[in-house]
């Protein structure tokens, strides 16, 4: 219905525009294309490097990067180009569409992998590629729209609402609430398993001995002797001569 739309507007529009030379219209139109299909390259490079995903977060983020940059570059060029008309707006729709399967697709492969994601602490890090690409797609989406004729405008940002609903899931997916990191800790981007908790074993307690003492032996004393003493001899004096 709003390719119908579109096309109504295109069509009656058609005879009673002065066309600037087809070179540069068609050029402009060219410009836009080719952007969008760069951005379309940019995620399935991204899809590729999520489901490779193994541990390692580089290949992920320097895709993520590249994607970015294509973004960044594409709003910039789209702003150099002149306005397009409706006719030269019919030809935006089939690549706008392609580039929401793909953002589809890929939204799917991340869900897929948001395990292995929160395992390797890598929440922090998707969360904000995520957000740092919903916010230079919809720059980017509104820029396009802005050269589209303002009586077409309306149709042209339903057209592209698909896309913007996929890269807000995509956000709300790995929102703080929907992606927690493992509590084991990381460095540089992988997980450093920190050995099990052992707990600490007791010696049993021995129930302390009475120190044996020896038994106390009463001393033996020697029975007293009673001195004898010699019977005392009375001196027998000699006669008296």
């Amino acid at each position: 219905m709003k390719f119908l739309t579109l096309a109504c507007l295109a069509a009656s529009a058609a005879g009673g525009l002065v066309e600037p030379p087809a070179r540069v219209y068609e050029r402009d139109l060219a410009t836009i294309t080719s952007i969008i299909n760069s951005a379309g390259q940019g995620i399935d490079n991204l899809d590729t490097a999520v489901k490779a995903f193994s541990g390692d977060p580089k290949p992920v983020q320097d895709a993520s990067a590249a994607l970015l940059q294509v973004l960044k570059d594409g709003k910039t060029k789209v702003d150099g180009t002149s306005n397009l008309n409706l006719i030269e707006a019919l030809g935006l729709q089939q690549p706008v569409q392609d580039l929401q399967a793909k953002g589809e697709i890929l939204l799917a492969d991340l869900k897929a992998r948001k395990a292995d994601i929160e395992k390797n602490n890598l929440c922090d890090i998707t969360r904000q590629q995520v957000t740092d690409i919903n916010t230079n797609s919809k720059a980017l989406i509104d820029a396009i729209v802005a050269k589209v004729p303002p009586a077409a405008q309306a149709i042209a940002t339903s057209l592209a609402a698909g896309l913007v609903q996929v890269l807000a899931n995509a956000q709300t997916e790995f929102s703080e609430q929907n992606c927690k990191n493992s509590m084991s800790t990381t460095l540089q981007g992988t997980t450093s398993t920190s050995p099990p908790e052992t707990t600490p074993t007791t010696a049993p307690e021995t129930t302390p001995t009475t120190p044996t003492t020896a038994p106390e032996t009463t001393p033996t004393t020697t029975p007293e002797t009673t001195p004898t003493t010699a019977p005392e001899t009375t001196p027998t004096t000699a006669p008296e001569t």
